[in-house]
């Protein structure tokens, strides 16, 4: 897969080849989209066994960056291919519908508002690799309570701890996996604090085999738009 896109990624090079009468190369045997999209989603994914899970600022996943953002505003491949004209829309369509799989995915734990149960409680985006977690703007807790995050159910692997007005609503985490637990404690809430209420997004789709990766869509939309943006505006 590696050599495939240092091949892919040197298209300079094949277009002289596809122009030298002396070269058996031509552009017309260049492969199908599908063949080059199926390589930057599997660049995105690790290399060992399963499951795979986004490796999006691995060195070949940019390289898979790289050979699609050259190839969608690849004129004389497009007039030598005619199925590469259009590829924009083809990672166009990839982009939403991995839009559309992450929305399908978040998920909510939230207090009572004002905040006056304690409780631990799961915070599960089924089938999620990575997961972005994010305050609503109102969180806040009262004096002495306490919010704690763990990677494990049994409350021992602490991700982040906050304490009364210790709770910032702007910062986030990114957690490598599909689920943290929440233990909220407060002893009392004279100030009616409002409580808070964490969301999860899921930033990447575990898959088990290449084939379930490829059954996905791409792993990193918002990249795919960016791309789209710029290369084919």
């Amino acid at each position: 897969r590696g050599a495939a896109l240092h091949l892919l990624g040197r298209v300079a090079s094949l277009h002289v080849a596809h122009l030298d009468s002396s070269s058996a190369f031509s552009l017309s045997g260049f492969g199908e989209p599908e063949d080059v999209l199926a390589l930057a989603k599997l660049a995105l994914r690790g290399t060992g066994s399963t499951p795979l899970a986004p490796l999006a600022d691995s060195a070949e996943a940019a390289a898979g960056h790289s050979v699609l953002s050259s190839l969608v505003s690849d004129e004389a491949l497009h007039a030598a291919v005619p199925a590469f004209a259009s590829f924009g829309q083809r990672l166009g369509d990839e982009a939403v519908a991995g839009l559309a799989l992450l929305a399908t995915g978040v998920r909510e734990v939230e207090t009572t508002h004002p905040a006056c149960t304690d409780f631990v409680r799961a915070l599960h985006c089924p089938g999620a690799s990575l997961v972005s977690l994010a305050f609503d703007a109102r969180s806040q807790l009262a004096r002495g309570a306490r919010l704690a995050l763990y990677a494990d159910a049994a409350c021992t692997q602490q991700l982040l701890c906050c304490e009364g007005d210790g709770l910032l609503c702007s910062e986030g985490l990114w957690v490598r996996a599909d689920r943290v637990w929440l233990h909220y404690t407060a002893p009392h809430n004279s100030e009616r604090a409002w409580g808070f209420k964490l969301r999860a997004t899921p930033v990447g789709w575990r898959a088990r085999s290449q084939a379930a990766a490829l059954a996905l869509p791409h792993a990193s939309p918002l990249d795919l738009l960016s791309l789209l943006a710029e290369r084919r505006p």
